[in-house]
């Protein structure tokens, strides 16, 4: 029976009022890919992945996309078949991608995460479908009046 986990992203991570979400990515098929290794490593095919909104002040919290998930996979394969979802900095200064490793498999140097950890970041790189994600204004505020009291 597939079980579904819940990923509250850091405090400033809201698409309207805070900063851009990097990992999970949200597009067409969604992936998770160094954030989370505690629900990446448990994920089986099949189960769903719903992402919070981080805390913004004056601003409720809510469920802001979820996902199947379709497969779990290494991060070289995902470098190989993702190449729009490594890390990269954009001429702007903004650091995007949630493919944290290098063409040989070592950190990625704009990755900043302590080392030691870098091991169990890279295992299990999820890929999803089906993915419900809210964008629009009209369909954010539905998703906070529709969430924000579950979620309290």
């Amino acid at each position: 029976m597939p079980k579904g986990y819940i990923y509250t992203t850091k405090t400033g991570y809201d698409p309207e009022r805070g900063k851009a979400l990097k990992d999970p990515y949200l597009g067409d098929r969604p992936t998770l890919g160094a954030c989370m290794p505690n629900i990446r490593r448990q994920v089986v095919q099949g189960d769903h992945i719903f992402i919070v909104s981080g805390k913004v002040k004056d601003t409720p919290q809510f469920v802001m996309a979820g996902f199947e998930v379709e497969d779990k996979i290494d991060a070289l394969l995902a470098y190989d078949l993702y190449p729009q979802h490594r890390l990269r900095q954009l001429d702007s200064g903004e650091i995007i991608g949630n493919i944290i490793i290098t063409p040989e498999g070592t950190q990625h140097p704009l990755d900043t995460h302590d080392p030691s950890t870098f091991g169990r970041r890279i295992q299990n790189y999820v890929t999803g479908r089906k993915a419900l994600v809210l964008n629009s204004p009209r369909e954010i505020q539905s998703g906070m009046e529709d969430t924000s009291n579950v979620l309290s």
